[in-house]
């Protein structure tokens, strides 16, 4: 990092004016903002020159310069005004205390996810990063509502295929003791068909049914 409190936006992507090449800029963009963007700095340690750690702070107004100084040299007309007249370009003095970004927490799993996202590196103004945050987040979130109802869906047809199974389990039980105790017309029909098979007990030689027969005739 420049030692100066106020580097340049060459200075700070390491290179000049007459050494200036889009693809170099590029991997050094890509190089720092994977360095000092907060997603990607907060389980890491970062040290100065001197040797001291940086604090949470500095790293993300690093970040934030690499971003604006990016933004001016990636675009040629912004890059021109820039060369000529000095515009475009505010700086920020990293060891004021000033900050209008606070460093991320975001874990070290949100980071791998970045690590494959164009969109992400690609983020050429600290706007564009903020947008990007933006959408991941929207995108995050809708991702989460669709996993709870699923979840919630799993839930209530599992409870449904329950209290069928019980259901069903109650009508076999009913059906089982229906056959297996018959009841009070079932049981006067058996005995009924038991005394017609053995001849109401007159027998079953041929006087004995001619006999039954008559006195069946008689008493009616």
């Amino acid at each position: 990092w420049p030692d100066n409190k106020n580097p340049s936006p060459y200075e700070i992507l390491q290179t000049t004016p007459s050494e200036f090449s889009s693809r170099k800029l590029k991997i050094t963009y890509y190089k720092l903002a994977r360095l000092y963007h907060p997603d990607s700095n907060s389980h890491g340690h970062i040290c100065s020159s001197n040797g001291a750690l940086l604090s949470d702070k500095t790293k993300a107004e690093r970040f934030k310069m690499v971003v604006s100084a990016y933004d001016i040299l990636r675009d040629p007309k912004k890059k021109v005004i820039f060369d000529r007249f000095g515009i475009g370009w505010t700086g920020v003095d990293v060891t004021s205390g000033y900050s209008s970004a606070q460093p991320s927490q975001a874990s070290h799993a949100v980071y791998r996810n970045h690590q494959s996202d164009e969109a992400f590196w690609n983020a050429g103004t600290w706007e564009d990063y903020q947008e990007h945050k933006r959408r991941s987040d929207s995108g995050a979130f809708k991702e989460q509502c669709d996993n709870t109802r699923w979840t919630y869906l799993s839930y209530v047809v599992g409870g449904m295929c329950v209290a069928a199974f019980i259901q069903i389990m109650a009508i076999l039980d009913r059906t089982e003791a229906h056959y297996r105790y018959p009841t009070g017309s079932t049981v006067k029909s058996l005995y009924d068909l038991d005394l017609v098979l053995l001849n109401y007990g007159w027998g079953f030689a041929k006087m004995d049914r001619i006999s039954r027969f008559l006195a069946h005739r008689d008493s009616s």
